[in-house]
């Protein structure tokens, strides 16, 4: 990424030079514009690098990126948020849901719409995947869609109110998440939160693994988790997929 940024200011350079050199500053009007939304994906890029190598199973530099970047940015209150935040995320993709829990309640306020939405959703699933109070990580989940509307928050949402005998609202909550499921979107809400589509597989097929079991629908729950415990990319979910897939053999 070092390497990137060095031959994006270098082309920047370069090309102002050249141009001006050449008497045509007029098109500096047009180079410059250009060079800078090419800085955007740059940017996403270097972003995510925290998340590109827990994805590949190098979990503590994760957590070493992240730490860099709170010590880039020390004297940033709302990014040190966003960056608990991400630290609590990974946790619960560890499937540490006391650790990112204990992260997520020293949050106080200064959160914008989509962090409150992230949070509320963190704690909810962190409730929901460990045990806890059913109802209590429903109403967490009810109040992030408010702020944050995420396809698979609705088949999430779906579950748990099968899991509480609600069967009409489950079943509307799964058409909505049938019916947005397929929308293309690279990012959601009022600030940047990108889906990771190769976790989001195993995801949306554990939870629907979870959602036909509440149904009483055994071959299809077991055809779903077999599909996330299959997943070429081991994750937490392709892990608790096989778990559910050994109990209901």
């Amino acid at each position: 990424m070092k390497l990137a940024m060095l031959l994006y200011y270098a082309l920047i350079f370069l090309g102002t030079v050249l141009l001006v050199s050449a008497g045509r500053q007029g098109w500096l009007l047009v180079f410059l514009p250009l060079v800078l939304l090419a800085s955007v994906p740059l940017a996403v890029w270097d972003g995510l690098q925290y998340h590109r190598l827990f994805h590949a199973g190098r979990v503590e530099e994760a957590f070493e990126e992240v730490s860099r970047r709170e010590r880039k940015y020390a004297r940033s209150p709302r990014m040190r948020i966003r960056l608990q935040l991400i630290k609590a995320q990974l946790y619960t993709n560890m499937g540490a849901f006391e650790t990112s829990d204990r992260l997520l309640e020293g949050l106080g306020g200064g959160l914008d719409s989509n962090a409150e939405g992230l949070r509320l959703g963190l704690k909810s699933f962190n409730s929901f995947l460990s045990g806890g109070d059913l109802a209590a990580a429903h109403q967490d989940l009810a109040a992030s869609m408010k702020h944050l509307d995420v396809p698979a928050t609705h088949l999430l949402l779906a579950v748990m109110e099968r899991e509480l005998g609600r069967t009409v609202e489950a079943e509307a909550s799964f058409g909505t998440f049938l019916a947005l499921k397929n929308r293309k979107r690279f990012f959601f809400g009022k600030t940047l939160l990108v889906m990771d589509k190769q976790l989001l597989i195993p995801y949306e097929q554990y939870l629907l693994g979870r959602y036909y079991l509440a149904c009483g629908e055994t071959a299809e729950a077991r055809h779903h988790l077999r599909l996330a415990a299959q997943a070429p990319r081991p994750s937490l979910y392709t892990k608790l997929s096989a778990e559910l897939l050994s109990q209901t053999g």
